[in-house]
């Protein structure tokens, strides 16, 4: 094989992981949308983030803010939507660095 076909095999390669990839994230959030939690109404998960942002005082509101928006797709979409989540963070303050 000589080194053009082998490039072309590797970019094959890589496309079909590309494509494989996007099939298993399909999958996942078409699972996670199976779990009891992810039925409630992003009104109610709003209420829910605010009282666990209060009851989590001790942990730095950055890694809050973090830690909440890398469970899932739909906390995060949750948390980017409303303002009332993620306005209360001062990013100029020395506590937001991670």
């Amino acid at each position: 094989m000589d080194h053009q076909q082998a490039q072309w095999t590797r970019q094959k390669i890589d496309a079909e992981i590309h494509q494989l990839r996007v099939q298993i994230s399909t999958l996942a959030t078409r699972r996670n949308t199976l779990v009891p939690i992810s039925r409630l109404l992003p009104e109610v998960m709003t209420e829910i983030f605010l009282e666990a942002r209060h009851a989590t005082k001790s942990m730095p509101k950055s890694r809050f803010v973090l830690f909440m928006n890398s469970v899932c797709r739909y906390w995060r979409e949750i948390y980017g939507d409303n303002p009332t989540l993620w306005s209360w963070l001062d990013l100029r303050h020395p506590e937001a660095t991670l």
